[in-house]
């Protein structure tokens, strides 16, 4: 635990302070876990699922920011 303080600090040190603290949770039901699960299972029978589409999700997420962030700064360059 203490490793990763000291990491997330060096983190800080190099590029700053974040301007964000972005928290996502799983829902359990989800449609596209329902969808996968067989008759009688639930989402906590099937981890392997539960956690594929979490980052599925996930990585839309960070794609869905990541255009934004550029473009956000693409306009701000383009101001200049």
């Amino acid at each position: 635990m203490n490793q990763l303080y000291q990491d997330s600090m060096a983190l800080v040190k190099k590029f700053g302070k974040p301007d964000l603290f972005i928290t996502m949770t799983c829902n359990s039901n989800w449609p596209k876990i329902l969808h996968e699960l067989r008759l009688g299972e639930e989402a906590n029978d099937r981890p392997d699922l539960t956690s594929r589409v979490f980052n599925m999700k996930l990585n839309a997420l960070l794609k869905t920011f990541c255009k934004m962030v550029f473009w956000a700064l693409r306009w701000q360059t383009s101001m200049w």
